[in-house]
């Protein structure tokens, strides 16, 4: 286990008096992390908010650009030229986010839409000159920020968490269905 638990067996987290934060912090993270129905969807989704949302906030207070509206961008430096569905797709958002994030993105000239010439009926999204720089301006926070998240792993470690990540990122069973 990740978290060596401090509750003796049989023992109800509620039971236990908090004696200081830092004690209190310890005893939830147990119950949540160790003792939950979900464990691995869970710690996953904990990972994920910990990594993230520091840094949506911050670029949202210095930038006035939303969580989906980055993942917009940040599909878009990655692969320019996708749609608003593509983006929906690959990111797991749903739909109407993406949209309105699209829409909130133009609007703040971040970025351009134009049709396709092969299928008219696409409208393909490129960054503008103020997306791009806002992309260089906050990759090197979330850089930093995995950087923080890993830190406790070895090189080995690493290895092992990448190659189980790609194994369930990469999979192809149809299991990742947009919604």
């Amino acid at each position: 286990m990740v978290i060596e638990s401090m509750l003796e067996p049989g023992t109800e987290t509620a039971e236990i008096p908090f004696a200081d934060r830092e004690a209190e912090r310890h005893r939830m993270a147990v119950a949540m992390l160790e003792r939950n129905a979900v464990l691995h969807g869970y710690r996953i989704r904990y990972l994920g908010n910990f990594f993230v949302e520091p840094v949506y906030k911050r670029i949202l207070e210095e930038h006035g650009v939303s969580s989906a509206e980055y993942v917009v961008i940040f599909s878009l430096m990655q692969a320019p030229g996708m749609t608003a569905q593509d983006i929906s797709e690959f990111s797991g958002r749903p739909k109407n986010s993406i949209s309105r994030a699209v829409h909130g993105l133009m609007r703040k000239k971040y970025l351009v839409r134009s049709v396709s010439e092969a299928d008219r009926r696409r409208r393909l999204l490129q960054p503008t000159a103020k997306g791009h720089r806002l992309y260089g301006d906050t990759l090197p926070l979330f850089r930093s920020r995995e950087q923080q998240m890993l830190a406790v792993l070895s090189p080995a470690e690493l290895r092992t968490l990448d190659r189980l990540l790609a194994k369930l990122v990469l999979r192809e069973d149809g299991w990742a269905k947009p919604y």
